[in-house]
């Protein structure tokens, strides 16, 4: 894989990584309330495989695509 799409309907995970981990990495993984960024670890794993890849993309999504993209994933498994 070089190329991928994350689709999510949780707002503050697309934020975190489309707008404010890159103000996290610049200032040491913390706020801008000077606390450590809530799990860090996680998002610093994201980040990483990020860079791996050519290229990723975000796409915030309503709770009705949602609950198409759960599906799809599931009918693949049952397929199998």
């Amino acid at each position: 894989i070089t190329r991928l799409m994350i689709k999510t309907d949780i707002t503050n995970v697309y934020n975190s990584m489309t707008e404010w981990i890159h103000r996290w990495k610049s200032n040491g993984w913390e706020t801008v309330r000077d606390t450590e960024v809530r799990d860090k670890n996680d998002f610093m794993i994201l980040d990483h495989n990020r860079i791996l890849l050519d290229s990723v993309a975000w796409k915030l999504i309503g709770s009705e695509d949602d609950r198409d993209a759960v599906r799809q994933p599931n009918c693949l498994l049952d397929s199998a």
